[in-house]
């Protein structure tokens, strides 16, 4: 089951965030701090989207930036929101959020 970041809200299956992750990483990961994809990535204050902007190679950002930040998804939100509620209960967090996402569906999740 996936877990998202709670900065950029990046699925990551919990398995590989307890297992496959440093312990640094780990510990980014469960306060906040970003994942392997978004750490270390400032917000982007360009106001166009990622395709029409020049900084943009088809794959990310040139210029080291990420556009997800300038306002965090939902599923961020709802994951750090879990979190503090469910705490170590990592199975748990898991489950909320596949549930949530069956109930949201995905045009709402995204």
């Amino acid at each position: 089951m996936d877990v998202y970041c709670k900065r950029c809200g990046e699925p990551w299956d919990l398995y590989g965030v307890q297992h496959e992750f440093t312990a640094e990483e780990r510990d980014r990961f469960w306060k906040g701090e970003g994942c392997p994809s978004c750490y270390g990535m400032q917000p982007c204050d360009r106001p166009e989207e990622c395709e029409d902007c020049p900084y943009y190679d088809g794959i990310s950002c040139t210029a080291g930036k990420m556009k997800a930040l300038t306002r965090r998804p939902f599923r961020a939100e709802l994951t750090g929101m879990l979190h503090e509620v469910l705490g170590g209960d990592l199975d748990g967090l898991a489950a909320e959020l596949e549930d949530a996402e069956f109930l949201l569906g995905k045009e709402f999740w995204e």
